[in-house]
């Protein structure tokens, strides 16, 4: 799925907007070919557990309305096949889709609010859980170890983050990307700081803050 030195980019998102384009935007009904070829492949296929992300997006954002089609897919592949299915997405977002859908939300078993991590030096084991996180991220990457789990850098990330996984993969995810390009053996703290110049610090969660990964002297206060 990735592109430049393992080929061509091809991302899901990319792929669906082809098959979309070569189908002329069928739409997403019960007997549409999209919906039987999803199914298909769910039920010919050792498929176990589904994860459908970004839930937020069944919500037309501008119009506040909820994308019908969609859900319904939805619906329908969890009341035609074997497969658990797991819906992730803000939790207002979720809510709003599971009251505009009673079918659905007869067949939700439990909902599980994931809160982001904290950083509190009176309970040691905050800092380790999120040092826990980073030090796991990190093993997967394709790099020789980069330290996001040494404690100043995990700081570091958190300030950044605010300690919420989304931000933090996010954060992670573009400097990996930029090291790649770089032929850096590890994700510098030169590649974190543009990464969050360009995916943290223009939103909300940015504003007023400083560049983690710019000042030397950059620090964790003292309660």
């Amino acid at each position: 799925m990735h592109g430049d030195r393992w080929g061509p980019r091809v991302g899901k998102t990319a792929f669906v907007k082809a098959w979309l384009r070569q189908k002329q935007r069928e739409p997403l009904e019960a007997g549409s070919s999209l919906t039987r070829m999803i199914h298909q492949c769910l039920q010919t296929t050792p498929v176990y557990l589904l994860l459908i992300d970004q839930c937020e997006h069944l919500i037309d954002r501008q119009r506040q309305r909820i994308n019908y089609q969609l859900l319904d897919l939805v619906e329908y592949l969890i009341a035609s096949t074997t497969t658990s299915i797991v819906l992730i997405g803000h939790a207002a977002e979720i809510e709003m889709i599971l009251q505009a859908s009673p079918r659905l939300t007869r067949r939700v078993c439990s909902l599980f609010r994931l809160p982001p991590f904290t950083w509190n030096r009176r309970s040691p084991e905050t800092v380790g859980e999120y040092c826990a996180f980073l030090h796991a991220f990190d093993r997967k990457l394709p790099f020789d170890d980069s330290g996001l789990a040494e404690e100043t850098m995990a700081y570091r990330l958190f300030y950044a983050s605010d300690g919420y996984i989304g931000w933090t993969t996010r954060l992670i995810q573009q400097a990996a990307a930029m090291a790649l390009e770089a032929e850096s053996p590890t994700i510098t703290r030169s590649c974190l700081a543009k990464a969050n110049e360009t995916s943290i610090a223009e939103t909300p969660l940015g504003w007023q803050k400083t560049n983690p990964f710019l000042p030397e002297q950059f620090k964790e206060p003292n309660d």
